[in-house]
């Protein structure tokens, strides 16, 4: 974030405590464990002069893998 790595996204610095320490965001949590998820869909866009990321045609992904994620305490 010091280094401007974050490329203009001013919101990742939203809670940032919570982005360096587990016990912010969960109390009692010692470590964090990161996964890939692929949340690729075979819907393409309609004919249109809009480009659209692809990733943003299907639910937004933080929506599908808070529903279908649990978290063990």
């Amino acid at each position: 974030m010091d280094n401007g790595f974050q490329a203009g996204m001013s919101y990742m610095d939203n809670h940032f405590d919570k982005r360096i320490s587990p016990e912010y965001l969960v109390p009692g949590a010692k470590s964090i464990i990161t996964f890939t998820y692929n949340y690729h869909t075979e819907q393409s866009l309609l004919n249109s002069s809009y480009k659209i990321s692809k990733y943003a045609y299907g639910r937004d992904y933080h929506k599908v893998i808070k529903r279908n994620s649990r978290v063990c305490i």
